[in-house]
């Protein structure tokens, strides 16, 4: 099970998510935000496409099937729900990574 806490910047999303970890067993916290942290120590701006060059990773077009492919490692390696508390406002994003 994958459950995914979306909404405003600074709302309480990852207050939650730890809250939701520590009472349900088997769960485990993957916040999407540190892949996108991690892309954005990797590829310097002058290497970014035209289209990445807004200061949001999650327009690196790396970032949306990375944080996909993490998640389902996550589950097939550790076995573990998933919590993932993310401000995902792009709605095509979104749907990316529902899916």
């Amino acid at each position: 099970m994958i459950i995914m806490i979306n909404g405003a910047f600074g709302v309480g999303k990852t207050s939650v998510a730890n809250e939701l970890v520590s009472r349900l067993d088997g769960a485990m916290l993957y916040d999407p935000e540190e892949v996108g942290f991690m892309l954005k120590q990797i590829i310097p701006d002058e290497m970014k496409l035209q289209n990445e060059k807004t200061g949001d990773f999650q327009d690196l077009n790396m970032w949306k099937p990375l944080t996909e492919e993490m998640a389902r490692q996550l589950r097939e390696t550790y076995g573990k729900d998933l919590i993932v508390p993310m401000t995902i406002y792009n709605e095509d994003y979104f749907n990316t990574i529902h899916s």
